[in-house]
């Protein structure tokens, strides 16, 4: 089992994927699987019932373009970079299907030799040699070589807006196979709600002071984001559990960031509301030297940009053409690009570049308005 992401935030979804891997001597079939979902103070909040069906790899043909003998069709293999002919759908090598064929063999005769287990442990091991020889990606290459024989399942939960932060206790089990005798399965997966808050903002004597408070009863990882001259400068911290960290910053240049549920989200370290702007999405900034830069619509690559990039298609077409030539761009409207970065508020990029060049920019759609509340995820359902 495994969780995407394994870090969230309220509102936020996450998918939970089921790998379930019938093993020859298994009897193929209809499975009952339950999931259950335990917040961190134990109470059962969600538990749904699914059917998954199990079986070995298919049967393709017998009769093939290297010669006679039985093929498998599967699920292509990821770490598999030989690509067949389009018309040919997901093929493999020899070692491949010869493993596949030990394992429908071993299904109908419910045994296999010794010599043909020697086989299999060969084909496995060689696999894993083709495929990610390093011994730190040895499981990683078995398990994407068995995936293709697995049946696989999704669930996917949307974190409730009142969600408590902490750990919760995702539990899925099920019995292994249809076999009449089949032993009980139990997948076990913690995923963790993030939900730092801002409890005191203030500047004093030209510093800005937080406090973020942490309500789980286990610690959260975050990044402190500060805007520089070119970039940002960010930096790895721990908000303890049940308590309250302090940060103590700059006042300078740009919007400081907290990141948490693995950056998906953000507590703004701003006193002010101002919206933050960004360059339109698709458009390419290349400086030409201090304070000028051309702006220019990206590579067609077969397609409209506009096609690409739906937003462009709501720029004046007099303006495009100047885009689709190379629009340069000198003085406080290149300084208001180039600060368009998604790091700094309106009313600092209105201070320093001025209110005209920033009036043209907008009226124009080059540069766009994003609500602060937009990274802190507050209006996301």
């Amino acid at each position: 089992m495994s969780l995407f992401p394994k870090r969230a935030a309220p509102g936020q979804a996450v998918t939970v994927h089921l790998r379930h891997l019938l093993l020859p001597d298994s009897a193929p079939g209809l499975t009952r699987f339950s999931l259950q979902i335990f917040d961190p103070e134990g109470e059962r909040v969600v538990h749904e019932q699914r059917e998954l069906l199990s079986f070995m790899p298919a049967l393709a043909d017998r009769d093939t373009d290297e010669g006679s003998g039985e093929r498998f069709a599967y699920t292509p293999l990821l770490l598999n970079f030989r690509r067949p002919p389009p018309d040919r759908g997901p093929q493999s090598d020899a070692s491949e299907q010869e493993l596949f064929a030990l394992i429908h063999r071993g299904r109908e005769r419910g045994v296999l030799d010794e010599h043909e287990h020697a086989r299999m442990d060969e084909l496995i091991h060689g696999l894993v040699k083709q495929f990610a020889p390093p011994p730190a990606t040895r499981r990683l290459a078995l398990d994407m070589a068995v995936m293709r024989a697995s049946s696989h399942f999704y669930w996917q939960w949307r974190v409730p807006a009142a969600a408590r932060p902490g750990p919760y206790l995702i539990v899925i089990s099920g019995p292994g196979s249809a076999d009449l005798e089949a032993s009980p399965m139990v997948h076990k997966e913690q995923l963790f709600v993030d939900r730092p808050r801002v409890v005191e903002l203030a500047e004093r004597d030209g510093r800005l002071h937080a406090q973020i408070a942490n309500d789980a009863r286990v610690a959260v990882p975050v990044r402190l984001a500060r805007p520089r001259s070119r970039g940002a400068e960010t930096s790895l911290h721990e908000l303890a559990p049940m308590s309250t960290t302090r940060f103590e910053l700059d006042v300078g240049e740009g919007l400081p960031l907290l990141l948490y549920a693995e950056g998906t989200r953000a507590l703004v370290l701003s006193r002010s509301s101002a919206p933050v702007l960004a360059r339109r999405a698709g458009l390419i900034a290349r400086r030409l030297g201090p304070a000028r830069l051309r702006l220019s619509l990206p590579p067609s690559e077969g397609a409209s940009p506009s096609l690409l990039f739906p937003a462009l298609a709501s720029l004046d077409p007099t303006l495009r053409a100047e885009l689709e030539r190379g629009l340069e761009l000198e003085g406080d409207r290149a300084r208001v690009i180039e600060l368009a970065d998604g790091l700094h508020q309106r009313d600092e990029i209105e201070r320093r570049c001025g209110a005209e060049a920033l009036a043209e920019l907008e009226a124009s759609g080059l540069v766009r308005r994003v609500a602060l509340a937009e990274l802190s995820g507050e209006d996301r359902p």
